[in-house]
């Protein structure tokens, strides 16, 4: 275009000169016209220069083609960019501020505080008023022409162009960011709506298992009394009618004093499931496992001699828990191995191995082995998977074994085949400092 196409910030020079002092319509409107058709110069770049000043003291500003295509980049840059005069008024915006803004791009010669919320003005004005080599930080709200906001990150640089000051603005879109944000803060309320949940379950079970174990105790102590008194009255009754009993009778003797026999070890075991954990963490101490399977083994002698049995183990570590419970944990897989035998003289190996914070126990036996269909079910309390009478015991001591490893915070499962042995894994933490 024509070089006498000028623009100051201040007043407007050259072709188009100061209003007219006399109010003349005509020429008022001619001076309008000027002014509108400089301001859409600037707006397309249509122009070659820029006067920027009072008159008397304007100051010339080419606005050459290297300077059109650095416009071109800006806007066609992913953020908002806007340049601000001296008095905060719009010189420049790109067509991404435009379009965060829902208005055209002609915004030149608008106030720039008008651009944002109500709400961030006082901090948005206080930013275009930052000096030289300076760049300010804020999250404001952009006014949308919809009536909302839209969030954004706000920077702001103040520069010297050709002794003029102009305070560029730069804004990113926040609003992916906060929805995401909002998306989360739900998520986490969830979350923790869920974990207070769980963690009240979790305290009404404890409770739950509490009483039950207690009521466990209770019935269990308080019947041991009435079936001994059973065990022992057939006992005296058989004793005392002796050949007077005909072969009916002592039958029906036998029967209810093998009954109330098999419901004492069951009130007994019971009495031992449920006394497992009692103690709590104060009674968790370090547990030398070699010394322990030792002792076991000593415990189980007669047991082990009369099956011609074999228990050895490699070196054991340390671990941290309740050494009454730890001792049971054994004592059930040397007496299990024992009595579910083949006709192999019984062979027990115990070794350990190191898994992170836990250690990994194994007990193998060559014994009669168990069906893997069933390897989770022999860990239930009194199932038992032979009949009555084919092996002793209530079906108890490997529910027993469970409970031990869990309230130790390990897991316990078997792994077995028909005829092939078995082989117990259970986990255990390793005590603190220990081997």
């Amino acid at each position: 275009m024509p070089h006498d196409e000028s623009l100051t910030d201040e007043s407007f020079t050259g072709a188009v000169g100061p209003a007219p002092p006399a109010v003349d319509p005509q020429r008022l409107r001619a001076y309008i016209a000027q002014l509108e058709e400089a301001l859409q110069a600037i707006q397309s770049a249509g122009i070659d220069s820029v006067i920027v000043g009072p008159p008397g003291a304007e100051r010339i500003h080419p606005v050459m083609g290297a300077d059109r295509s650095f416009r071109a980049i800006v806007d066609e840059m992913g953020e908002g960019a806007a340049a601000v005069s001296e008095r905060g008024i719009v010189l420049y915006v790109n067509r991404q501020l435009a379009d965060l803004l829902g208005r055209d791009p002609p915004l030149v010669g608008s106030p720039a505080i008008e651009l944002f919320g109500a709400q961030d003005r006082d901090v948005v004005g206080g930013m275009l008023r930052i000096g030289p080599g300076v760049t300010g930080w804020a999250e404001v709200g952009l006014q949308h022409v919809s009536g909302t906001q839209v969030p954004v990150r706000l920077a702001v640089s103040c520069i010297d162009v050709g002794g003029a000051t102009v305070r560029c603005l730069i804004t990113t879109d926040l609003t992916s960011f906060k929805e995401a944000e909002r998306a989360l803060a739900a998520s986490n309320a969830a979350l923790a709506e869920h974990a207070r949940n769980l963690e009240r379950a979790n305290r009404e079970l404890a409770a739950s298992n509490a009483e039950l174990e207690q009521f466990a105790y209770v019935a269990s102590h308080d019947l041991q009394e009435p079936l001994r008194m059973v065990t022992s009255f057939t006992t005296l009754l058989a004793e005392d009618l002796g050949d007077s009993l005909d072969e009916t009778t002592r039958r029906h003797l036998d029967i209810a004093h093998d009954g109330a026999m098999r419901m004492g070890l069951l009130v007994h075991d019971l009495l031992e499931y449920s006394r497992v954990g009692q103690g709590g963490d104060a009674s968790r101490e370090r547990v030398d496992c070699d010394r322990l399977v030792e002792t076991v083994t000593v415990d189980l002698h007669d047991a082990i001699v009369a099956a011609g049995a074999t228990v050895t183990h490699d070196p054991l570590p340390t671990v941290t828990g309740m050494r009454t419970g730890l001792r049971q944990l054994f004592t059930n897989l040397f007496g299990n191995a024992v009595k579910f035998r083949g006709d192999e003289p019984v062979q027990v190996h115990v070794s350990a191995a190191r898994d992170g914070p836990m250690w990994l126990f194994s007990v193998a036996d060559n014994g009669i082995g168990i069906d893997p269909a069933q390897a989770e079910r022999i860990f239930e309390v009194f199932k038992r998977l032979h009949k009555p009478g084919e092996y002793p015991g209530t079906g108890i001591g490997l529910a027993i074994c469970k409970k031990v490893v869990e309230h130790h915070g390990g897991h316990i499962w078997v792994e077995s085949q028909p005829g092939s042995g078995a082989t117990f894994r259970f986990t255990l933490r390793a005590g603190e400092g220990g081997r």
